[in-house]
């Protein structure tokens, strides 16, 4: 799965010079959105490089909607999606990042996994 949203890469939103996958393992302003992450998920097998550790927890996803609301998933995924919102937000400079209102990662799951009744028809 690809993570990092921009190709050709751009310095970033603190005009860091352009952030490779790489940079962002090791980013300050992401440090603690990551512990948070791994934290949750817990630990990792040894990383062969090029992968980093968002490309395993990727990879491990659940399949379904609900997957993602059993076991350490109920707390792994809004961590994921906590540090993807910021890579995205962090890989715009400050002048091109257009902010959209998205739900918190914990209400997003949410949404996902309510089951609406169909009418009766």
């Amino acid at each position: 799965m690809q993570w990092l949203p921009l190709y050709p890469l751009q310095d970033y939103h603190y005009g860091a010079p352009a952030a490779t996958r790489e940079h962002y393992t090791i980013c300050s302003l992401l440090q603690q959105h990551l512990q948070k992450l791994l934290d949750a998920f817990g630990s990792l097998p040894n990383i062969v490089s090029p992968q980093q550790p968002i490309d395993h927890i990727q990879n491990r996803l659940p399949r379904s909607e609900v997957g993602l609301t059993l076991g350490k998933w109920e707390s792994t995924s809004p961590a994921l999606l906590h540090v993807l919102r910021e890579i995205d937000r962090l890989s715009h400079t400050a002048d091109t990042y257009i902010y959209v209102e998205q739900p918190a990662p914990e209400k997003a799951l949410q949404a996902a996994t309510t089951i609406i009744s169909p009418p009766n028809i």
